[in-house]
């Protein structure tokens, strides 16, 4: 499965994006049964993120680990246990000038259950990523198109209620624009930054 657009922004600027700590949320559909249970330390080579994910044949712990990592151009999520049989994601970002780049999205995976698997759910597997990498690049778009609007420097933005749903949102849309978000709450909770 592949998906590109071309954004109208660098690789770099494209690339620093998914480093932040709020992308990985940002990039799930709120229409995946999915939660995050450990994001590693980021995209960095060998960290492993966890996630929690409802499939077909019931919920199921996806561990991927981040490889190949050319800074400014690409990395890969390799599955090492999931749902699916196989599972590579190239996340590629190829420049087209100083100020566009074509945003790649390359996945190669094989279904479980083998021939039984590919038969019966290729088709809604590649309708669904069809859809989830849709939402994935609509909202890439959206949020650079909304932090190139910001003038100055990065800021630390206290958030309320930042483990509501509201507050879950807000705090990814704004670490993935460079600013640090302090969660204000009855508990302590570390803040979070880029």
């Amino acid at each position: 499965y592949t998906r590109r657009t071309t954004l109208p922004v660098s690789a770099e600027t494209l690339f620093d994006w998914h480093l932040r700590w709020g992308a990985i949320d940002r990039l799930t559909p709120p229409w995946e049964q999915a939660e995050i249970l450990d994001r590693g330390a980021g995209v960095t080579e060998g960290s492993r993120a966890k996630i929690w994910v409802r499939t077909p044949l019931g919920w199921k712990e996806w561990i991927a680990e981040h490889r190949g990592i050319v800074p400014g151009r690409e990395f890969d999520d390799v599955q090492i246990s999931g749902p699916f049989a196989s599972w590579t994601h190239h996340h590629r970002m190829i420049p087209e000038g100083a100020s566009r780049a074509v945003y790649e999205d390359d996945v190669e995976y094989e279904l479980p259950l083998g021939a039984a698997g590919k038969i019966l759910g290729s088709g809604l597997a590649h309708e669904k990523l069809d859809r989830m990498f849709a939402y994935r690049h609509r909202v890439v778009a959206n949020d650079l198109a909304a932090h190139a609007k910001e003038s100055g420097q990065p800021r630390t933005i206290l958030v309320s209620g930042a483990t509501g749903l509201v507050g879950k949102s807000l705090s990814a849309f704004l670490t993935t624009g460079g600013h640090r978000v302090v969660p204000l709450g009855r508990s302590a909770t570390p803040s979070r930054s880029d």
